[in-house]
């Protein structure tokens, strides 16, 4: 995959080729956070890449299998995307309502369960905990049908919190999806079963198990240059000349002609902006006129 930041130019990957296992969680190491989440979104079927292609694997179920769809992607930030309006249950079910679906009991109760949210079903999102509500939003990808998750950055948590996050994940990737976290923590990454790093654009390690020492290694290795994050700078035309500079008596020749510009563009506002360019010899020449 390719992918160049739609703003800025800059290439954020540079032909990526990884693939993720179901049963497993995988870690995406990025010390800018900016090329693991063009990934994702890529991955999510949010951002259409400039070069190369998604692959999904067909879905578990065989009535979906049937209907052409894909695995489902759930996308899920350290943001808060729940309805402080609705209850917890009516959250994890409205993905569904949206679309005219009918949710299936046997997988919300597996869902609750598996999030340990089955007694809080009728709250609201403000009376949970932070990481039950970050609960809630895996419990409705579930429910949704998701089998391909990926979490931006797990949310702030305090640290008893972190070992539970840790467990919920790996209890989600045993039950037959897979599990991909980006992260700029390598510690965060040593908990994934797999890790994977992007530097410049490229991935620069692919790790399983994942040690400090061999990501140690490949920061060293391949560290990430900030000016790959810019893009291609602007180049522009001089618009003067230096009195002695060669051409410069032609530039004040060309001055006198000012009133028969070959294109003009006049914009409104306080003055008059005259922005006009002629062909003289075989090169271009941009003069700006105020007034």
């Amino acid at each position: 995959l390719s992918y160049k930041d739609p703003s800025s130019g800059a290439p954020l990957l540079d032909g990526v080729d990884v693939a993720f296992r179901a049963r497993r969680i995988t870690a995406v190491l990025d010390p800018s956070g900016l090329r693991s989440r063009a990934l994702f979104l890529v991955l999510a079927g949010l951002e259409d890449p400039d070069s190369g292609r998604v692959v999904s694997a067909k879905p578990r179920s065989a009535r979906q299998r049937w209907a052409g769809r894909i695995g489902a992607v759930a996308l899920l930030g350290a943001r808060d995307t729940l309805d402080r309006d609705l209850t917890i249950r009516q959250n994890i079910l409205a993905p569904l309502a949206a679309t005219g679906s009918v949710a299936d009991w046997d997988n919300l109760v597996g869902a609750l369960e598996l999030t340990g949210l089955r007694t809080k079903v009728d709250a609201r999102p403000a009376e949970l905990a932070p990481l039950e509500r970050f609960k809630a939003t895996v419990a409705r990808a579930i429910v949704s049908g998701a089998e391909a998750f990926l979490v931006t950055e797990p949310p702030v948590l305090p640290a008893h919190d972190i070992e539970e996050l840790v467990g919920l994940l790996r209890a989600v990737a045993d039950a037959g999806c897979a599990v991909v976290v980006a992260t700029r923590h390598p510690e965060t990454a040593l908990r994934a079963h797999r890790v994977i790093m992007l530097a410049n654009g490229t991935v620069s390690l692919d790790a399983a198990p994942p040690t400090l020492d061999a990501i140690d290694a490949s920061l060293e290795r391949s560290p990430e240059d900030p000016k790959n994050l810019l893009g291609p700078i602007p180049s522009a035309s001089p618009l003067f000349y230096e009195a002695d500079a060669p051409g410069a008596d032609d530039e004040e020749a060309e001055g006198q002609r000012a009133h028969e510009p070959s294109t003009s563009v006049s914009l409104g506002g306080p003055q008059w902006l005259t922005v006009a360019v002629e062909r003289i010899s075989a090169l271009e020449i941009s003069q700006v006129w105020v007034g």
